[in-house]
C-alpha cells in the first residue's frame, strides 16, 4: 500500500518536465505563445471553417482583387484552435497549446531516457528545452513537434529495437498532413531511414539481408504515408507547398522565421551551443557514426542553418541520436568517474522508476482550468507590442476603403477586425507571393515608386508601426493626415472628401514617437 501510495503521488523526473514547463508557459501567456499574431488569424480561418462546413481554397481576409489562391494547409489545426478558441477564449487556446507543447517534450524525455540513461536524458533535455523555448507559440507547428517525436520513436523501435509499429505511420501522417506542413518533415526522415538501410544493405556483406528487408518494409511504409499525404483538401498540390515557397526568394529573405539564425541574439545562444555540443560528440565518438544518423545530422542542421525556424525540428530529432551517442560513450570509458556516473544513473533510474506521480499533471492543469474559468487567468495579445488600441479606434470609426498595413498587424487585425475590415497583407505570405510582397517591402522601405505601388491597390488609408520609417515620412506628407497615434501604431488616412469629417475631428493629433 505504502508503495502504491509514493508511486501515486511522488512525481517522476518526466511529470516534474511537464509541469515545469506548463506553468512557465501558462505564467508567460501573454510574452511568449502570443507573440505571434498569426494566431488570430489561425483562429478566424478555423471559424470559417467550422460556419461554412469547407476548407477555403481562396483568399477571404485580404482586400486584395482578385481574390488570391490559399492553400489553407493548416485547416484542420485551424478547425481545432476555433473550437477552443469558441468555447473557451484565448486563455483557451494558450492552455490548449500550453499542453501540447509539454507533452512533446515529456514524451521526449522519456524516450531518450529508455535509449540512454537517465542522466544523459537529463542533460540533454536540459539542451533542448531552452534551445527550442524561442518558437513555441500558440500555432500549428506546435502539432508537427509532437508529431516528431512520435514518428521518431515509431522509427527509432524499428530500427535497432526490431519493434514494428510501422503500421501507425500512415494514419499518423493523414492527420498530420491534414494539420501543418511540417508533414514533409516525416516524410523526409522517413526516406532517410530507407536510404541508410539501403547504403547498410549494399556495404555490407555478412548483414545484406537483415538490411535490406528493413529498407524493403520502410520502402514499402514510405510508400504508403505518400499516399495517404495527398488525402487533404489540395491534393498533391500540398507535397509541392513547401517547395514553391522556398522559391519565393524575397518572402524568404525578409520574413524572420524564414531567415538564417543570429547567434548574436541571446535567446539563440542555447540553440548555439547545442550545435557546439553535437559537433564534440561526433568529434569524440570513437567508433564510425551510423550512416542513418550521420544524414540526419547533416540534413536537418543545413535546414537549421538556412532558417531559424528549423532549429526546433532538429533539437527533437539530434536528442535521441545524442542520447545514443553519449550512452555509448558513458559504457565504453571504464575511468572512475564515468563508472560513479553509471552507478548514480542506475540508482536515480530505479528510484525514478519506483515513483509516477502523474496526479500532479492532472491537478495542475485544473487548478488552471479553474483559474481560467474565475477570470484570473486571461491570456490576450501584449497591448504594448499588438495594435490593440488602434483596433478598438477602427471599429469604432469604421473606416471605409482599402487598408496598407504593416506585414505583423495584418493577423491581429484579421483576429480583432474581421469581417468589418480587410486587410493589405498578413502572415500568409506564402499565398501573397513574390509580387504583392515585392510591393509591400518597397512601399516599407519608401523606394522611389511607393506611391505608384499605393495607387495600383487603391489604398487610401495606412495602419503602419509608429517607429518606422513610413510613418515618420507620412507625418510630413500634405496628402496624408495623421488620425490615431499611439507608441504601437499610427493611423493615416488619404487627402480626400470622402474623410473631411475624421480630418477635421482629429486635426491636432501629434505622433507619440
Amino acid at each position: 500500500m505504502k508503495k502504491n501510495a509514493i508511486k501515486f503521488v511522488v512525481p517522476s523526473l518526466a511529470v516534474i518536465i511537464y509541469v515545469a514547463v506548463f506553468l512557465s508557459l501558462i505564467l508567460s501567456c501573454r510574452s511568449l505563445l502570443l507573440h505571434d499574431g498569426d494566431t488570430g488569424y489561425h483562429v478566424r480561418a478555423g471559424e470559417h471553417i467550422l460556419n461554412t462546413c469547407s476548407v477555403p481554397s481562396y483568399d477571404i481576409f485580404s482586400h486584395v482583387t482578385p481574390a488570391l489562391r490559399w492553400n489553407a494547409h493548416e485547416w484542420l489545426a485551424e478547425a481545432v484552435m476555433a473550437g477552443i478558441h469558441g468555447a473557451f477564449g484565448m486563455t483557451g487556446i494558450v492552455i490548449f497549446f500550453s499542453l501540447l507543447i509539454s507533452l512533446t517534450y515529456y514524451l521526449l524525455f522519456i524516450f531518450i531516457k529508455k535509449e540512454s540513461n537517465i542522466i544523459v536524458a537529463l542533460v540533454i533535455i536540459l539542451f533542448i528545452l531552452p534551445a527550442s523555448a524561442f518558437h513555441w507559440m500558440a500555432r500549428p507547428h506546435i502539432f508537427t513537434n509532437l508529431f516528431l517525436v512520435i514518428w521518431i520513436f515509431i522509427l527509432e523501435t524499428y530500427q535497432y529495437k526490431n519493434r514494428n509499429l510501422l503500421y501507425l505511420m500512415p494514419p499518423l501522417m493523414l492527420l498530420w498532413a491534414n494539420i501543418h506542413g511540417g508533414f514533409i518533415f516525416g516524410l523526409g526522415i522517413t526516406g532517410i531511414y530507407f536510404i541508410g538501410n539501403l547504403i547498410n544493405a549494399l556495404s555490407s556483406k555478412d548483414v545484406r539481408a537483415y538490411f535490406k528487408q528493413k529498407s524493403k518494409v520502410l520502402g514499402f511504409v514510405a510508400i504508403a504515408c505518400f499516399a495517404v499525404s495527398i488525402v487533404n483538401p489540395n491534393g498533391i498540390e500540398l507535397l509541392f507547398f513547401p517547395f514553391k515557397l522556398l522559391s519565393e526568394k524575397i518572402i524568404i529573405d525578409h520574413v524572420g522565421e524564414f531567415l538564417s539564425p543570429n547567434f548574436h541574439l541571446s535567446v539563440l545562444t542555447p540553440a548555439r551551443f547545442l550545435i557546439l555540443f553535437t559537433i564534440f560528440m561526433l568529434a569524440v565518438k570513437k567508433s564510425a557514426v551510423n550512416v542513418i544518423d550521420v544524414i540526419l545530422i547533416l540534413f536537418l542542421l543545413n535546414m537549421s542553418l538556412l532558417s531559424v525556424r528549423h532549429i526546433t525540428v532538429f533539437g527533437i530529432v539530434i536528442s535521441i541520436i545524442l542520447a545514443r551517442l553519449m550512452g555509448e560513450q558513458l559504457e565504453e570509458r571504464p575511468e572512475r568517474p564515468f563508472q560513479v556516473i553509471r552507478e548514480r544513473s542506475d540508482k536515480l533510474a530505479a528510484t525514478d522508476d519506483s515513483v509516477g506521480g502523474a496526479i500532479w499533471i492532472v491537478a495542475v492543469i485544473l487548478f488552471v482550468v479553474c483559474l481560467a474559468e474565475a477570470d484570473v487567468l486571461k491570456c490576450y495579445f501584449d497591448p504594448g507590442k499588438k495594435p490593440v488600441a488602434a483596433a478598438e479606434f477602427l471599429r469604432k470609426e469604421n473606416i471605409k476603403g482599402n487598408m496598407y498595413n504593416n506585414y505583423e498587424f495584418g493577423d491581429y487585425f484579421i483576429y480583432s477586425l474581421y469581417p468589418q475590415y480587410k486587410v493589405f497583407i498578413d502572415g500568409r505570405a506564402d499565398m501573397y507571393g513574390s509580387e504583392i510582397f515585392e510591393d509591400y517591402m518597397k512601399v516599407t522601405l519608401m523606394e522611389s515608386e511607393w506611391e505608384d505601388i499605393l495607387k495600383k491597390y487603391g489604398i487610401t488609408y495606412i495602419v503602419y508601426n509608429a517607429d518606422s520609417l513610413l510613418s515618420k515620412c507620412l507625418v510630413e506628407k500634405k496628402e496624408w493626415h495623421l488620425i490615431y497615434a499611439d507608441k504601437v501604431a499610427n493611423i493615416f488616412v488619404k487627402e480626400d472628401a470622402a474623410y473631411g469629417y475624421l480630418i477635421r475631428k482629429y486635426d491636432d493629433i501629434k505622433p507619440l514617437i
